[in-house]
C-alpha cells in the first residue's frame, strides 16, 4: 500500500469535516442569535370603518294595536289612516314620487280584471334574505302615472299587506331605500300576528 496516495484523500476528508463542523456551528449560532433578537410584531388594529350605517338616524314607526314596527328615513313623511280594522301607515318620499302603505291587516283586495285575466307584471323584493314577488298594476293610473305594487301576506307580516305607489322609473330608482324600509319591518310575535 502506498501511503502517499492516501494523504491527499485524508486531507480532503479533513477539510470537509472542518467545513461541515464550522458550517454547523455557524448555523447554530445564527439560530440562537435570531431567537434572542426581538422581532417587531405587526398587529393589525382594525381601522374605524369609513362606511356609515345610513339607517342609524332613521325614525321608527310603532303600531300600538297590532304591534308591528318599521324604520324609515327622517325626510320621509309618515301619516296614519284608520280604516276600521286596519290602521295603515303611509310613508311618502320627500318629493312624493314614492308612497308606501303598510298594514298588518289587509285593507284592500286586488280587484278582478274580467275574463280572461292577463297575468299581471311582478316586482321582486329581497327582504330579510328571502325573495318576495309583488304584483304590479297592469297599467298606470291615468292621472298620476303611478302604478300600485302589492305585496300580500308576506311571512314577515302575516295577514298584512304592503302597497307601493310610484312610477316604474321611480320604483327602480328608489328600490334600494324601499328594500331597506321593508327589511326593518318587525311584528311582535306575542300578538299572534
Amino acid at each position: 500500500m502506498n501511503q502517499g496516495g492516501f494523504a491527499p484523500i485524508l486531507l480532503l476528508i479533513g477539510i470537509l469535516i472542518i467545513v461541515l463542523v464550522g458550517g454547523g456551528i455557524y448555523y447554530y449560532q445564527a439560530q440562537i442569535y435570531r431567537s434572542a433578537t426581538p422581532t417587531s410584531q405587526v398587529s393589525k388594529t382594525p381601522r374605524p370603518s369609513t362606511q356609515t350605517d345610513e339607517t342609524a338616524n332613521w325614525k321608527t314607526y310603532i303600531n300600538p294595536v297590532i304591534k308591528y314596527t318599521f324604520e324609515y328615513p327622517p325626510d320621509w313623511k309618515l301619516t296614519e289612516q284608520n280604516l276600521g280594522p286596519a290602521t295603515i301607515a303611509n310613508l311618502d318620499s320627500p318629493n312624493s314620487t314614492v308612497s308606501i302603505a303598510v298594514s298588518a291587516t289587509r285593507w284592500f283586495d286586488p280587484g278582478g280584471c274580467g275574463a280572461p285575466c292577463p297575468k299581471p307584471p311582478t316586482v321582486t323584493f329581497t327582504i330579510k334574505g328571502k325573495k318576495y314577488t309583488a304584483i304590479e298594476d297592469a297599467k298606470p293610473n291615468s292621472t298620476s302615472g303611478k302604478v300600485g305594487v302589492a305585496l300580500l301576506n308576506p311571512d314577515f307580516l302575516p295577514a298584512g299587506a304592503i302597497l307601493i305607489n310610484t312610477t316604474s322609473a321611480e320604483l327602480q330608482k328608489n328600490m334600494d331605500v324601499i328594500q331597506k324600509i321593508l327589511n326593518t319591518i318587525e311584528v311582535d310575535s306575542a300578538t299572534g300576528n
